[in-house]
Order: structure tokens, then sequence, then C-alpha cells
């Protein structure tokens, strides 16, 4: 009896198989799973038919205006509606709304700076000043008002204040902030990283690292050292004299740890 089912389910599905159905309709037909349906086709010798989910794609042309490559596109493009031009630059360039605008020097007198604006503010009459500065300095209020460039106390780097401006900041930015004052004691390290804007797991290294094991006279708010200035020129002495003696003779000869003689060198 259940031989006569299976060759009777069998034959079915090789029927509507043959007829242009798919392996996944077969099996809803029959309701069984396609891979019993993929069985009995197999086991009646038929080969089943590799499952395009896309169609195949032919070469062809771009259809951006100059560009003559010939590409291939894939299957899931021509599914969407596209594949019609050969890269993102063809596409970009195939709707761009505003021409490609050159290079020119700033109309501010006494700036020779060369920039190449956006297409869109040649477009609406803009594009002629290098930057805000110089375009603010142009206008009514900007002749009127001065300015000057402050220097950031950390790192140096000049940034245009005007005068007008109430209370210019000092720093450029609130890294620098907390670097300039974690280097002159002003602030903690917990300062210093809340101002740095860290992620935690950076925050957690940073942290670790400033307050590990510190050698004499090093910055630093770590645990104080194992061992005193004296055995410390000692230790520098004899590795100056012979360059050869490794951390454990330098130890044995001093009296102190070999992980001690680690932190004096590695401080230098």
């Amino acid at each position: 009896m259940e031989e006569a089912a299976r060759t009777a389910r069998r034959t079915a599905a090789a029927e509507l198989y043959a007829a242009g159905l798919t392996l996944g309709n077969v099996a809803s037909r029959l309701g069984v799973a396609p891979s019993t349906v993929h069985l009995d086709l197999k086991a009646l010798g038929i080969t089943c038919r590799p499952q395009q989910k896309h169609p195949i794609p032919e070469p062809r042309q771009c259809t951006r205006d100059g560009c003559d490559r010939i590409f291939l596109p894939t299957g899931a493009q021509l599914t969407k509606g596209f594949g019609k031009f050969c890269s993102r630059a063809c596409d970009h360039e195939a709707h761009r709304i505003h021409p490609v605008p050159e290079q020119r020097v700033c109309a501010r007198p006494g700036c020779e700076r060369r920039f190449t604006p956006t297409g869109a503010n040649v477009a609406m009459g803009w594009g002629r000043y290098c930057s805000k500065r110089c375009s603010a300095s142009m206008t009514v209020i900007g002749k009127r008002t001065n300015g000057r460039f402050v220097a950031c106390p950390n790192c140096g780097t000049e940034k245009w204040h005007y005068n007008v401006q109430p209370r210019p900041g000092r720093f450029c930015s609130r890294e620098c902030w907390g670097l300039y004052r974690w280097a002159r004691g002003l602030g903690g390290i917990v300062d210093f990283v809340k101002a740095a804007r860290y992620t935690p797991a950076t925050r957690q290294r940073v942290l670790g690292r400033m307050s590990g094991h510190r050698a004499i006279g090093a910055r630093g708010n770590g645990r104080p050292p194992n061992y005193t200035e004296i055995q410390q020129a000692a230790v520098l002495e004899l590795r100056e004299k012979n360059p050869r003696l490794g951390r454990k003779a330098l130890a044995e000869r001093i009296g102190i740890s070999e992980k001690s003689v680690r932190t004096i060198l590695g401080s230098q």
C-alpha cells in the first residue's frame, strides 16, 4: 500500500514538474516538503532545473552620455530595475543637477587661496569666498568688526575669534582642555578622561595605564616605586658602564627586584 502511494506521488510530481512548476509549487500541491519532491524526481531519473531567482543578465552598454563602457549587471539589479550604469560615478553624473564647478581664487582682497566650491553654491550665486571668515569679513557688519587669532594653549592651533564674541574659548577642543589641566596638575585623571569623551572600554584602558606603577620623577598618579633614588642612579650607572648587563644581573647587584629594574630602564 505504501509502495503504491509512493509511486503515485512520484508520477504526479514528475507530471507537475514537467508542466513547468517549480519544486516549491509542486511540493505545496502534493502536501510534502520540497526535499521529498527532489528525491522523488531523482528516483525517477529526472534532472532538476537550476532554480533562477533572478533573470540571467547579459552584457550591456552604460546609458550615461559619453560613456561607452560594456559591463555585466547582476540579476538582482535587473529584478529591481537597476543596472543601467556601469558604476556609481556614472550614476551620479547622469543624475547631476548642477554642472561641475571649476577651481577659483577667493574674492576677498589679500586672500589668494584657491578652492573649488560646490555646484549648488555656484548655481545660487555663492561660492565666492574660500571660508566663512572671508565671507563674513566682506559683509557690512564684518568690515566694522575686528578680530584676532587665538592660539590654543595646549596644541598651539590658531582659531579666529571676533572681538564682539563674549569670552572666546582659549582651547580648540575639550580634549585639549583636559590635556592642559592634567599636564599641570589642575585636574585629576578622571577629569581628563571625561573631557576627552572616551568610550567605556577606552576609558578603562587609559585609566589603568595612567594609574599604574610609575618611576621616580615621572609624571603620574600611580603607586610609589619600590626603590630609592640612590638605587635608581646605581642601576643607570652600571648599565652605562656595561651595556651587556641584563635586568636580572642588575637586580642582583643592586639588591632590587627585576621588575623595578625594568621600570627604571623603561622610564629613561
